[in-house]
């Protein structure tokens, strides 16, 4: 919203349409479906170790293991669930890879926004399917690994989500998988305020009217 008036300001002959996201308008589509909360945890892969565009940001290089960015997770997700009784899906990335399945679960494909709408509790690094979890005020752990400390883009990515949504990060090299004391309610906490804004900053300003994104255009060319 302030990118918006700012250009205008700049360019006040331009003439500016309000809309939104694309997570914003998978949102609408499925306001008819009820949330069923259930007792899952959604673990959001972004695909780190096979997308694109990671490879072109890091100029080609393979700057992690791939084998040891997956047990530290799988190691956390298996924590999770034995200590907390609480299921853990993995919602794919749509590019990965289906012959290339990282550890032995189960990744649903194409179903992101359903499974977060019915979870728990989302667990992820810094996708931007983090506006469905946004949009749903389901709490977010954030995970950051060594294995990809080197990544000059995520990193940073992690501290700002943690600092805009409140969304506590668990560094899986320090974690301490030990600790009786160790509760996950302190995870489960939103901060609806900075919920909120984060939504009118990038997901859908208040400005944008409330219909899908299509009619928006449609009614501005007619």
């Amino acid at each position: 919203e302030n990118a918006f008036r700012k250009y205008k300001k700049k360019d006040p002959e331009t003439n500016i349409v309000m809309a939104h996201t694309y997570d914003y308008e998978q949102y609408l589509r499925n306001t008819k479906h009820k949330v069923k909360k259930k007792n899952y945890a959604v673990y959001i892969d972004d695909d780190i170790d096979g997308h694109f565009e990671y490879s072109l940001m890091d100029k080609g290089k393979k700057i992690f293991s791939s084998k040891e960015f997956w047990s530290k997770i799988e190691k956390f997700l298996s924590f999770i669930e034995s200590k907390f009784k609480i299921r853990i899906i993995i919602a794919s990335h749509h590019r990965r890879d289906k012959r290339r399945i990282p550890i032995n679960r189960k990744f649903i494909f194409n179903k992101t926004i359903d499974l977060v709408r019915n979870s728990r509790l989302v667990i992820t690094r810094d996708s931007t399917s983090i506006n469905q979890a946004i949009l749903y005020k389901k709490p977010i752990i954030l995970l950051r690994v060594k294995a990809i400390e080197q990544n000059r883009t995520t990193n940073p990515r992690i501290t700002l989500l943690s600092k805009l949504t409140g969304a506590k990060v668990v560094n899986l090299e320090k974690f301490n998988y030990s600790y009786k004391n160790f509760k996950l309610n302190s995870f489960l906490q939103v901060q609806d305020f900075k919920y909120e804004k984060y939504k009118d900053y990038y997901i859908k300003s208040k400005m944008s009217p409330n219909i899908s994104v299509w009619n928006t255009v449609l009614n501005e060319l007619n």
